[in-house]
């Protein structure tokens, strides 16, 4: 079993921060901080040592369940299953659900939202129609404010969806 001194120094923590978004920032950040008697020690990101806290500009291939196996607290800057709060076409789909799971109605509370499928060329197709038409809306009502144009969009959505319910 491993103890903690193969992971850090009497009195410092190790910490790791790999290339992305800003990492000089996290490491200063890192470096500047103490915690009671111990601080922060950075290793290289190709070390064999056990990490207290590895700093990732994304969560790919983080393995959530073997953190903190052996005795030693280890963080990530991620949390798991954090993609349903942090990317907009998550967030949008869980907020969705929960507003027509309490009668309200979604666009009350984020702005009038499109998410394409990329997948399917005759669906992406039909999508990049409806952006045109938003965006040519937009255009014309740029001068009005932002509550009347979501209102206008809204109501232009729900005729589209009548008119294509109906031709089913």
């Amino acid at each position: 079993m491993l103890s903690s001194q193969n992971v850090r120094s009497a009195g410092k923590l190790s910490f790791c921060v790999m290339q992305g978004n800003n990492p000089d920032v996290i490491r200063r950040c890192m470096q500047g901080r103490i915690t009671g008697d111990d601080c922060w020690e950075e290793m290289q990101p190709n070390t064999s040592q056990l990490l207290n806290f590895k700093w990732k500009p994304t969560s790919f291939n983080i393995d959530f369940g073997s953190l903190s196996q052996f005795g030693v607290k280890q963080l990530v800057n991620h949390v798991e299953g954090h993609k349903a709060l942090t990317t907009k076409d998550e967030l949008y789909l869980n907020l969705k659900a929960h507003c027509e799971l309490n009668n309200k109605n979604v666009f009350d509370f984020v702005p009038f939202t499109l998410k394409l499928d990329c997948n399917d060329e005759a669906i992406f197709n039909e999508q990049y129609s409806e952006i045109f038409r938003v965006v040519s809306l937009v255009g014309k009502m740029v001068d009005r404010p932002v509550d009347e144009i979501n209102a206008e969009l809204l109501k232009q959505r729900g005729r589209a969806l009548s008119a294509r319910t109906a031709t089913a």
